[in-house]
C-alpha cells in the first residue's frame, strides 16, 4: 500500500495511510459474508431434507401423533437456528455494502486501486485453479491410458497363450 504525505505544525511531515488496505478488507468481508450466507443455504436445505427424510422413515415404522410432535420440535428449532443466522448474514452483507459505498464516495481512486488488485489476485488464483484442474485431468487420463494399455497387453498375452499348444 502507498501512502501520501503530508505536512505537519512542526515542520515535519506524517504519512497518510492509503485507504486501498481497508477497502480490499470490505470487499474480502462482503465476499466472506455472501459465501457464507450460500453455504448456510446450502446446508439448511439439506438438512431439512434429512430431517423429512428422518421423519419418512419414522412414520413407516410408528405412525401415531407422538412421532410428529418428536420431529417437529428439532425441527421447527432447526429453522428457528437457521433464519437467525440468515438474519445476521444479511444484516452483515447490507452493513458492508453500505460501507463500501461510503468508501467508493470517499475516495474513489483508493477504491478502484483496490477493487483491480481483487480482480487481479483472483484471476490469478482462478488460472492456477484452472492449471491445477487440467494437470489433475491429465493424471487422470494417463493412468486410465496406462491400465488400458496394461489390460491389453495383458490380454494380448493370455490370447496368445491359449492359441499355443502345451
Amino acid at each position: 500500500m502507498g501512502s501520501a504525505v503530508v505536512p505537519i505544525a512542526a515542520g515535519g511531515v506524517q504519512p497518510v495511510p492509503d485507504p486501498t488496505g481497508d477497502d480490499i478488507v470490505l470487499m474480502n468481508g462482503w465476499s466472506s459474508a455472501k459465501a457464507g450466507l450460500a453455504a448456510l443455504e446450502d446446508t439448511h436445505d439439506s438438512d431439512v431434507g434429512k430431517s423429512v427424510f428422518g421423519f419418512a422413515k419414522s412414520v413407516q415404522t410408528k405412525a401415531d401423533p407422538e412421532t410428529a410432535v418428536a420431529w417437529k420440535a428439532p425441527f421447527d428449532d432447526l429453522n428457528s437456528k437457521y433464519d437467525k443466522a440468515h438474519a445476521a448474514f444479511v444484516a452483515a452483507i447490507k452493513a458492508l455494502e453500505s460501507q463500501i459505498g461510503q468508501a467508493i464516495k470517499s475516495d474513489e481512486d483508493a477504491f478502484q486501486r483496490a477493487y483491480k488488485q481483487i480482480l487481479a489476485q483472483l484471476t490469478a488464483s482462478l488460472k492456477a485453479e484452472e492449471k491445477q484442474e487440467t494437470q489433475v485431468e491429465n493424471r487422470i487420463k494417463a493412468l486410465k491410458d496406462l491400465v488400458e494399455d496394461l489390460g491389453a497387453s495383458t490380454q494380448a498375452a493370455a490370447s496368445k497363450r491359449a492359441r499355443k499348444p502345451a
